[in-house]
């Protein structure tokens, strides 16, 4: 019998609002709660059922993407390149050559820090929900967000929108909708859930 998965085009940025992470105290089962998504967001709050552990975040944090603007001035062509990191996020920004004092207006670019995929973006707790498939790692924020991968791998027919290229279910890695890959990656999620 076929399981059918209907993509809606839910991104991925509707399961950021909550993640569970290793407590940095005790090392059990945490939640990182925010007010919106990372780019965002004005405040976050770690809060430990084990341990009491609690902890609130209004500022930079450790796993947010960090965005450069580099480039040669074009009076003096030395290279410059400003950094920011944390939330609100500009689009422009203003560089200033230390040479020549030339100030130029750049639109800015996104990269990530590295490691930051499988840490919480606010206090930088390693994920709760990570997991291995033949030397290949996934990860989940919260369990809804693992509930909508193990429903995607499980499905054997996938029906997704018309132009949802966006959507969380485009995004997924190739290893995690391997056919040969299905029965151990679902097997690691019911390993995951049962933590």
């Amino acid at each position: 019998m076929s399981r059918v998965f209907h993509d809606h085009g839910r991104r991925e940025d509707e399961f950021l609002r909550e993640f569970l992470v290793r407590c940095p105290q005790c090392d059990k089962q945490a939640i990182v709660r925010s007010d919106g998504i990372p780019w965002t967001v004005n405040r976050a709050t770690l809060t430990c059922a084990s341990c009491g552990h609690n902890k609130t975040w209004s500022g930079r944090a450790p796993g947010a993407a960090v965005k450069t603007a580099p480039r040669r001035c074009p009076k003096c062509a030395r290279w410059f390149e400003r950094r920011i990191t944390g939330s609100p996020n500009p689009r422009i920004v203003h560089l200033h050559c230390a040479t020549c004092g030339l100030v130029v207006r750049e639109p800015v670019s996104w990269m990530r820090i590295p490691g930051a995929l499988t840490l919480d973006p606010y206090f930088g707790c390693k994920l709760w929900l990570i997991g291995d498939v033949k030397g290949d790692v996934f990860w989940a924020y919260n369990r809804a967000h693992l509930s909508f991968i193990r429903d995607y791998v499980a499905a054997t027919v996938r029906v997704r929108k018309p132009h949802a290229n966006g959507s969380l279910a485009s995004r997924l890695p190739a290893f995690l909708l391997a056919k040969k890959n299905r029965s151990a990656v679902l097997k690691e999620i019911d390993r995951m859930t049962q933590v």
